[in-house]
């Protein structure tokens, strides 16, 4: 609960403990008691950051699992805040708060509240409501594609907040920093979690870390990682303007927020990036390389929405990029790998291992090969 014990001393029967904390988180001290014997249900204080698709989905789920999440595993979610780059709204819960009314958002009514209620965006007040919530289990969902956002991670651990995110990018920078958060995540008992950042819901991290925490060697993860380049190229052979086909990806939420992402090859290097450090190659993103379908004079555009405008001027040349290279490699979509005997992460290609056992997981019908032994 990263609550710091003044003074703590045991009674002469050794069958109970007396700590001294700050007046401030006796209440927060109590509760995080209580939790850990059972004694009472387990409210876990959450804000997300990033109210688009991904967040939306996933506070519209938590007000619909709500009420079994506490009848099956007795746990009491407690929305504080949402917020955008823009914009935040936040609830509170303070010590004596006594059940759902009087205690964070309400989730059914999010949307309107949001809108309604909504102020400018203050880092240091959104975090300060978490901490002061008096609840001892606090976390960030961060559901951005943020930098900005990622950067903040080690500032959220070390004040015993843990992370939950899709976002890829802490994973996949430097990765000096990514092991600082698992250095904090360990000295502070801190979870950092990002499972959702290859394979959206697929165990793949987790079956991955698994196999490695076993003793098991990681030969070579290879797959087609990308759920996006996996629709784009299922459905256009040329015959379709390439812009059609990305503008229907992104309607169906398929990309990145800015397609570039995807079409760089840069969403799909961080995949491949995070994978090759969870089988323990110390990888940077540079050190992967990657063929970009983004038009060169549209690397540059400042916004998505221009790039997305512009795509068109370029259908004719997609057109006849896909027909040479179904001629030549009978297909648009060749796999990505980390491969560890040759300790590297390629994209777009890699050669296959014989020998070692092979595990299949499937997304959307795009293999996910993890070869270990």
């Amino acid at each position: 609960a990263n609550i710091n014990v003044t003074a703590i001393a045991q009674g002469c029967s050794e069958y109970n403990l007396t700590v001294v904390v700050d007046q401030s988180n006796a209440v927060k001290a109590l509760r995080a008691a209580h939790a850990r014997f059972y004694l009472s249900e387990t409210p876990i204080a959450i804000a997300v950051i990033g109210p688009g698709l991904i967040g939306a989905t996933l506070l519209d789920q938590m007000a619909a699992q709500m009420e079994s999440l506490n009848s099956a595993y007795n746990i009491e979610l407690r929305v504080l805040g949402v917020a955008s780059s823009r914009f935040m709204h936040m609830g509170s819960c303070r010590p004596g708060w006594d059940g759902p009314s009087s205690c964070g958002l309400d989730l059914k009514n999010w949307r309107e509240e949001y809108e309604n209620d909504k102020e400018a965006f203050d880092l240091d007040a959104f975090e300060a409501n978490l901490l002061e919530s008096a609840i001892p289990n606090m976390a960030i969902i961060d559901c951005t594609a943020s930098d900005q956002v990622a950067g903040w991670y080690e500032r959220f651990m070390s004040k015993g907040i843990h992370v939950i995110t899709p976002n890829k990018k802490a994973n996949s920078g430097d990765i000096e920093y990514f092991k600082r958060l698992r250095d904090i995540g360990r000295k502070t008992y801190t979870h950092f979690f990002y499972e959702a950042t290859v394979g959206a819901g697929l165990p793949i991290i987790s079956t991955l870390r698994s196999l490695v925490n076993n003793g098991d060697g990681i030969h070579k993860i290879e797959g087609i990682f990308s759920g996006t380049l996996s629709y784009i190229f299922n459905e256009f052979d040329g015959s379709a303007p390439f812009s059609d086909t990305v503008k229907v990806a992104k309607e169906l939420g398929f990309t990145e927020p800015d397609p570039r992402d995807d079409l760089s090859g840069t969403d799909v290097a961080r995949k491949v990036t995070i994978l090759a450090r969870e089988a323990g190659l110390q990888l940077e993103l540079k050190d992967i390389p990657v063929q970009s379908l983004v038009p060169e004079p549209l690397q540059s555009v400042e916004s998505a929405d221009e790039y997305m405008e512009r795509l068109p001027e370029f259908d004719s040349d997609m057109a006849k990029l896909a027909v040479r290279t179904m001629i030549v490699q009978g297909g648009l979509e060749p796999p990505c790998c980390a491969d560890s005997l040759s300790r590297r992460g390629q994209c777009p290609s890699c050669a296959v291992l014989d020998g070692s056992a092979e595990a299949f997981l499937w997304n959307r019908g795009v293999p996910v090969e993890c070869r270990a032994c």
